[in-house]
């Protein structure tokens, strides 16, 4: 398996970047009215290329406990199968196998997500760019260099410390939904939904192992 810094260096970088943009366009409001649409894409694509470059040569910071990228089908919303990403690790797979959870990794410094690796499976692979998108948003969800990312994290400890010394103020979702304007559903179609989201799930599931099963095999990983 490689890594996600090394999948970078040999990934076209501009169909990366084509593939990034067409998944995230550029929003033209943020340009002054005077810049045309041209140099505004022109503007994003360059940005994109210095981010994919900072990327690259990042010293990456290893840990023990490796992570691994794969990705997985699921049911999109009625809209047919579609993929998505997931990020495990060893120590996990090694414990509890196909068990092993997920996990999300935006306040995990860029330097640690470009050593972790990248899945040799079949369906990774068919996937990879849109894998490489999904990784590159959210490594920068707090700014390219994640410049806004301890900022972030400090204001979630203090939302954190707040609540821990206000618990009084918390409401139940009972209340939070009895004091909504929610539209209320009949019992007939939460149980429709509740069946639907069921075999969603279902399917997801074992979409998810079955990857999984692929990745311990190759990693001689039994439990």
């Amino acid at each position: 398996m490689k890594t996600v810094q090394e999948t970078l260096k040999t990934i076209n970088e501009k169909t990366l970047i084509d593939n990034y943009l067409h998944q995230n366009p550029p929003s033209f409001n943020d340009f002054d009215e005077k810049i045309t649409i041209g140099d505004a894409k022109k503007y994003a694509y360059l940005q994109m290329h210095q981010y994919i470059n900072h990327l690259k040569m990042l010293k990456i910071k290893s840990n023990k406990n490796q992570g691994i990228f794969f990705m997985q089908r699921k049911m999109d919303d009625g809209m047919g199968i579609g993929t998505s990403s997931n990020l495990v690790f060893i120590d996990d797979l090694k414990k509890k196998g196909v068990e092993a959870q997920s996990y999300a990794f935006e306040f995990t410094p860029q330097a640690e997500i470009m050593s972790w690796w990248i899945a040799n499976n079949e369906l990774t692979q068919a996937y990879l760019l849109d894998l490489l998108v999904e990784i590159m948003e959210e490594a920068s969800l707090f700014g390219f260099k994640q410049e806004g990312l301890q900022a972030e994290v400090d204001t979630i400890n203090s939302r954190i410390e707040e609540i821990d010394k206000h618990p009084d103020k918390l409401i139940s979702a009972d209340e939070f939904e009895k004091n909504s304007n929610f539209d209320k559903q009949t019992s007939e179609e939460d149980d429709l939904e509740w069946k639907a989201s069921e075999a969603e799930l279902k399917y997801s599931e074992y979409s998810r192992k079955l990857e999984l099963k692929k990745i311990m095999k190759e990693l001689n990983i039994k439990t």
